[in-house]
């Protein structure tokens, strides 16, 4: 992404010096690796001003190629709130760990209902909707009941997953450990958090924005990504958009991160084109 960053910014003279028929925006975001919290005011400004662009590009390293749709993504952390007691005395306490533990088997349950009964999407690396308990912490000490445990989990849903009733299943799914909680100690309690969420992106394979990419220089594919981008955000702003970006995405998130340097020629090329394109 710093290098397409980087090639949008090496072109800027020739952009600011073309003699454009529509004008092409630069949106800067930030935060985007933990739930994409910059681009939704962003985006949201860019729906008030009325810009109405006809088509968005994002840059993520995509090895060149126009990439349709990806995953959407979701965060959460849910934290269980028992009674500590002497491990001796246990009908004294809420074991808050073993509630957790209790939620952890949910998750992974409806993990595997998606990996056995879909939907699919075979455009994807990994066809269904992936869902998975990340983290999990709890307890002072090996004699106590443990008032205190929370779990972090997450879900990348496919475009044809209804998110919102997804989301509801695990909130269900803590409030009925809630309730069993409660019937052993009334103050006992749950707490269910979204800590970042981010829609996936479908867009269509005749949108417009697809063909300009192709002739612009992009390898169009029917290929979809199984990571996150800001592009969800602009396609349900009704801006039509694919991910386009110099790199590969397995070459991320590593202490060896780096980029081809023929991958940051063809995005050069690539936005030259779009500017003469778009140029009278």
């Amino acid at each position: 992404m710093k290098s397409f960053i980087g090639v949008i910014l090496a072109k800027l003279p020739e952009l600011a010096a073309a003699n454009l028929k529509e004008p092409i925006h630069l949106a800067f975001s930030y935060d985007e690796e933990v739930g994409c919290v910059g681009a939704i005011d962003l985006v949201d400004k860019i729906t008030e001003a009325g810009v109405a662009p006809r088509g968005c590009i994002v840059g993520e390293p995509s090895s060149m190629r126009v990439v349709r749709g990806h995953k959407s993504m979701n965060v959460f952390r849910v934290d269980f709130h028992g009674v500590a007691a002497h491990s001796s005395l246990t009908p004294e306490g809420v074991n808050s760990i073993a509630y957790a533990a209790e939620f952890v088997t949910f998750v992974h349950a409806v993990a595997a209902e998606f990996r056995t009964e879909g939907p699919f999407d075979e455009n994807y690396v990994v066809p269904f909707t992936t869902v998975t308990a990340n983290t999990i912490s709890g307890g002072i000490a090996v004699n106590t009941i443990p008032a205190e445990a929370s779990v972090q989990f997450e879900f990348r849903s496919l475009g044809s997953v209804d998110r919102e009733a997804l989301v509801e299943r695990f909130r269900a799914e803590a409030a009925r450990l809630e309730r069993m909680m409660r019937a052993e100690n009334d103050s006992a309690h749950v707490d269910f958090t979204v800590e970042a969420a981010a829609p996936g992106c479908e867009t269509p394979a005749d949108a417009d924005i697809v063909s300009l990419a192709g002739q612009w220089g992009g390898v169009v594919s029917d290929d979809k990504v199984t990571y996150g981008t800001e592009a969800g955000l602009f396609s349900n702003a009704g801006i039509p958009t694919v991910v386009c970006g110099p790199g590969d995405i397995a070459q991320a998130h590593a202490p060896d991160e780096y980029i081809e340097l023929e991958q940051i020629a063809a995005c050069e090329a690539f936005i030259g084109n779009l500017i003469t394109d778009l140029s009278a």
